[in-house]
């Protein structure tokens, strides 16, 4: 004898495409007046502007996290003369 099992239905497949799932959107250009567009488009002034703009943003990045650092040193303090 052998035993039976019933097994589920399985639902049948979805298709990839609902109706339901977000669009996607076309990707677009920015303007130049985003700020991305070096002033001078030889190599060389390239090479100065992406150089300059890396060093702005990793320059931006360790002031925020000096003050950040700093804002909670003197929480800290504050909160410990609380007590």
């Amino acid at each position: 004898m052998s035993k039976k099992t019933a097994r589920a239905k399985s639902s049948p497949p979805k298709s990839r495409k609902s109706k339901d799932a977000p669009k996607r959107r076309k990707p677009s250009r920015r303007k130049s007046e985003s700020g991305d567009i070096s002033p001078e488009l030889s190599a060389a002034g390239i090479e100065h502007f992406s150089i300059s703009e890396s060093t702005a943003a990793a320059r931006e990045s360790k002031t925020a996290a000096v003050k950040d650092i700093l804002e909670r040193s003197a929480k800290r303090k504050t909160s410990s003369k609380a007590l």
